[in-house]
């Protein structure tokens, strides 16, 4: 399907829940990142989630493609998401369970098919990719219009009754004159993702932890202590065939504590991404003598690495320290792959940050079929959004002058 945009503007949106249709149709002078390639699209098409459906798309003008993108359409039961967590019991307090009380109650109303214009699968700008000679205030305008004629003009969008634009980066933010001028879009925030940058000086574990102040290099000393008796491997494909269930078992159990999950993974989604990513998408296990006890994976964006899904046996995290001991994983394979930074999710953003992680927040933009709706959806979804107190830290020395 198809639709002129202002018709001044010489722009058309070409829109496609197919996507061997827009396949060919999917270049642009650009670098096109690893969650927005092929590949990845071709495995989240083959493994994705049972209440999502998937939709491409690209922007021309004057015959030049200037945009590609995916819509995720997810159906969105909050109730049924937070009677999860109620179940979890990750809340015990008296007051946290009168929170998730009036939250569920509020939660019952709010059955949505969500149209989101990004990928629920990972923390980023994931969602559109621009050709490199889109400037800056083009891009906002074209997001604006993008939003208005996706919402209006197409069948294929009929059954959403919102549509979200998902994680902005923070210089592309749409601000007062973007944001109302075609519809109203509801800024809001999620909790910051974070971001690791990796110096150029350190090549080994022993490099970082020099640019540490002493208390938090004592810290890492003793979790690295831990885990001395972790084998890590980077799977094969075989080897995450031969060990399918458990992968699986080890993300619920982190998934599952969570409590609010907007997307689950199907037990197939890992191993599709590796098939069709190969090197792109790394997987490593981890092994207490033969027992695999967890997993952490990322893919590689030139010389960005994105840290995908985790999953771990909580009754091992405290003897080896797991989680804190996959990061430092992370960072090792880092350093070793010479990439510049990391970034990590929207989990655990405290100790990620006594490691030198920094936030970044990114901004989200909602717009709701109705007028009266538009107005207190987003305060309805910041209720229902779980938010994680957390303390930022300093961990590095401070240079001497």
């Amino acid at each position: 399907m198809e639709s002129n945009f202002n018709p001044d503007s010489g722009i058309t949106i070409y829109l496609s829940d197919n996507l061997q249709e827009i396949e060919r149709h999917w270049g642009i002078n650009a670098k096109i990142p690893v969650l927005l390639s092929i590949p990845y699209l071709k495995a989240l098409e083959d493994s994705k989630p049972e209440n999502m459906n998937l939709m491409y798309g690209y922007c021309t003008l004057q015959g030049r493609t200037i945009a590609l993108f995916q819509l995720q359409n997810v159906g969105f039961d909050a109730e049924k998401r937070l009677k999860l967590q109620m179940e979890t019991g990750k809340s015990s307090s008296l007051s946290d369970k009168i929170a998730l009380a009036i939250k569920l109650f509020v939660a019952r109303k709010v059955n949505l098919n969500a149209s989101i214009l990004g990928n629920l699968m990972t923390a980023g700008p994931y969602g559109i990719v621009y050709d490199d000679n889109v400037e800056l205030e083009a891009r906002k305008s074209l997001i604006s219009e993008l939003s208005y004629r996706l919402l209006n003009d197409f069948e294929l969008l009929k059954k959403s009754q919102i549509f979200v634009v998902k994680d902005i980066h923070p210089e592309q933010r749409l601000g007062k004159k973007y944001s109302t001028c075609f519809l109203r879009l509801n800024e809001f925030t999620i909790q910051p993702s974070m971001k690791l940058t990796l110096r150029k000086e350190w090549k080994s574990i022993e490099d970082y932890q020099e640019a540490l102040e002493s208390k938090y290099r004592t810290k890492v000393k003793k979790v690295l202590r831990h885990r001395s008796d972790l084998k890590v491997i980077n799977a094969s494909l075989a080897d995450l065939l031969n060990h399918e269930e458990k992968l699986f078992e080890l993300y619920k159990e982190v998934a599952e504590a969570a409590g609010f999950n907007i997307v689950e993974l199907t037990q197939q989604y890992l191993i599709t991404v590796k098939k069709f990513l190969n090197d792109d998408f790394s997987i490593k296990l981890i092994f207490a003598g033969e027992k695999l006890i967890a997993f952490y994976s990322y893919f590689l964006n030139s010389d960005i690495m994105s840290a995908h899904f985790v999953g771990y046996s909580k009754s091992q995290n405290r003897p080896y320290e797991l989680y804190h001991n996959m990061l430092l994983y992370y960072l090792e394979d880092a350093m070793r792959l010479g990439v510049s930074d990391i970034e990590f999710a929207r989990t655990a953003l405290e100790i990620k940050s006594s490691l030198g992680a920094e936030p970044v927040d990114y901004y989200c933009y909602l717009a709701h079929e109705s007028r009266f709706f538009n107005r207190i959806v987003p305060s309805i979804l910041d209720l229902l959004m779980p938010v994680e107190e957390w303390q930022p830290r300093s961990p590095f020395k401070v240079p001497s002058r």
